[in-house]
């Protein structure tokens, strides 16, 4: 049988959110070094409900504090993510763990994160097969394959070492309302398309 410590860590506001970060770092190690065969973490944004929100970055922080518990995502919601970001967090995560990391995935969110987020909470479900089936097809594509025939979101080429952010200025436009438009590979926005 097998324990693991979930750190959902929840923060009474801003001022408290390092001091709550570095509690759930040092019961992680604690965890670790206790014999608990992984660190459960969760993702969420906007909602306070989560210190730390990016599970993929805060395993990254931990996994060199871990001699052998897992960092375990419970869950990581895809249909947040860009799906090539959402590939490169996989594969990072994953070689920085040294392959000690279960990607756990879910619909998760709350509208609140959707539409913070510029995705419609209607299609979670859909977005996340989706945003599962672009990343698996661009993690197994060798240079010499033909081009995958993807709709990318916000994302100008298939293989990019950049930030989305730097790669998607309609993301970047305007205050919070704005939204990510499907792109078919061929640069037409897909809802135009129908």
């Amino acid at each position: 049988m097998r324990f693991s410590i979930y750190l959902n860590a929840q923060s009474p506001g801003p001022a408290h959110d390092l001091d709550v970060i570095d509690a759930i770092t040092a019961q992680a190690v604690l965890a670790d070094q206790s014999g608990f065969a992984g660190v459960c973490l969760t993702e969420h944004h906007f909602t306070g409900y989560n210190t730390y929100g990016n599970p993929f970055t805060f395993g990254a922080y931990l996994a060199p504090q871990l001699q052998s518990a897992h960092v375990v995502l419970s869950v990581a919601v895809p249909a947040l993510w860009n799906p090539m970001n959402f590939a490169e967090a996989v594969n990072t995560l994953d070689l920085l763990t040294r392959g000690r990391c279960v990607i756990g995935v879910g619909t998760g969110g709350s509208p609140q994160e959707y539409k913070g987020l510029g995705r419609d909470p209607a299609r979670r479900g859909a977005l996340m097969e989706e945003v599962i089936d672009i990343a698996l097809a661009a993690m197994a594509k060798d240079d010499g394959d033909p081009e995958l025939p993807l709709r990318l979101i916000g994302l100008r080429e298939l293989r990019s070492h950049n930030s989305w952010m730097h790669n998607a200025p309609k993301l970047m436009a305007g205050g919070r309302e704005h939204a990510a438009a499907l792109v078919e590979p061929d640069g037409v926005d897909a809802d135009a398309r129908g």
